[in-house]
């Protein structure tokens, strides 16, 4: 995810920290081409109920407008709702505990898409993650941790890409920059929140880019989520 414009001196110190370990080269990369990070002291902690945010667009996230062509492009609405029912039917799989869709209708539901667009900017500006928002979150919610996700790109492009590291910058994929044509991908971040701590204790990022021919955005979505949450943690 990319940051506005900012020095880091304009940062207080542990807030530049926090950013270059987010959105520089920080995580490694499995062999799936996932991007994942584990916070160290998680211990023997495991999330008993795991609150699912709705994804929220990043910055630079829509499709290239050179590939789009005659097609109709996802709007930013139905791109997250792409993403959040794949990553929710994989999350019920895979995941130990019990998965709640934050976004379902409830009395609180506004008020829990209001905390997840603060608890996302400030992640997206600085890679830090707001301890009263999230402590707000954990209190409607009843989850002692939750699921911040973002789409970090979507949608057709001229080349193959893959994501760049763990703040989700976005690169050609060198190992098939040869081949032509025109390719789908679905990229997305997401950080599981210990909301006790409000900190991360696992991020992951991955870009699934596949040829036009034969796929479509929901089949590209869903082997994005699908790879992600290989490596989730706490599974079942």
């Amino acid at each position: 995810m990319r940051a506005p414009s900012r020095t880091a001196n304009s940062l207080p110190a542990a807030l530049t920290l926090a950013f270059v370990m987010v959105a520089g080269c920080a995580g490694g990369r499995a062999k799936s081409g996932v991007m994942t990070r584990a916070a160290d002291g998680g211990g023997s902690w495991k999330p008993r109920t795991v609150g699912m945010l709705f994804p929220q667009l990043a910055p630079g996230s829509m499709p290239d407008r050179a590939a789009v062509g005659s097609d109709r492009p996802f709007m930013g609405s139905e791109i997250n709702a792409v993403v959040h029912a794949a990553l929710r039917k994989a999350l019920e799989a895979t995941a130990g505990g019990e998965v709640h869709d934050l976004s379902a209708t409830a009395p609180a539901r506004e008020r829990m898409a209001l905390l997840a667009t603060v608890i996302l900017r400030e992640y997206w500006l600085n890679g830090t993650i707001p301890p009263k928002p999230v402590g707000e979150l954990g209190r409607v919610s009843q989850c002692d941790a939750v699921l911040v996700v973002s789409v970090i790109k979507f949608g057709p492009s001229l080349r193959p890409l893959m994501v760049k590291n763990l703040g989700g910058d976005i690169r050609t994929d060198g190992s098939r920059s040869g081949a032509g044509g025109r390719w789908l991908n679905c990229g997305v971040k997401i950080a599981l929140v210990k909301v006790a701590t409000a900190m991360p204790v696992w991020e992951a990022a991955y870009l699934e880019s596949r040829p036009d021919d034969g796929n479509t955005q929901e089949m590209v979505a869903a082997a994005c989520v699908e790879k992600l949450l290989d490596e989730y943690p706490y599974k079942k």
